[in-house]
């Protein structure tokens, strides 16, 4: 498949966007059943290039998290210079290497909003 399209696995997962030589190539979005979202750019069936991660509203109560990264991927992995953010504000700009923060390059520290506890 060369092209955009949609491809959906038994599983639920479901990507939308770019095709070259029937891999995920180019821009898209792949929209895990478990709520997991990637959007951004694609080699060879792999994120790879600017992209950003992120939970789905309604899904993300099953998950420890609702951080949000957006940054450089290679290879399917956190690679390069990225953000991680949290829904209190809290922000964490570094460089990342096979998805491990190797170096902080600024730190934001979020705010909790009492009423919501």
């Amino acid at each position: 498949m060369n092209g955009k399209g949609t491809y959906e696995w038994s599983n639920g997962n479901r990507y939308q966007g770019d095709f070259r030589d029937g891999l995920r190539h180019g821009q898209g979005t792949l929209f895990e059943a478990d709520g997991l979202v990637y959007v951004g750019q694609w080699e060879k069936g792999l994120k790879h290039g600017e992209g950003k991660e992120f939970w789905q509203k309604g899904f993300a109560g099953n998950h420890d998290s609702q951080v949000v990264y957006e940054g450089q991927w290679k290879d399917g992995k956190k690679n390069g210079q990225g953000t991680l953010s949290n829904p209190d504000g809290a922000t964490v700009k570094g460089l990342f290497k096979d998805n491990k923060l190797t170096d902080t390059l600024s730190f934001v520290q979020g705010t909790v909003n009492k009423a919501s506890r």
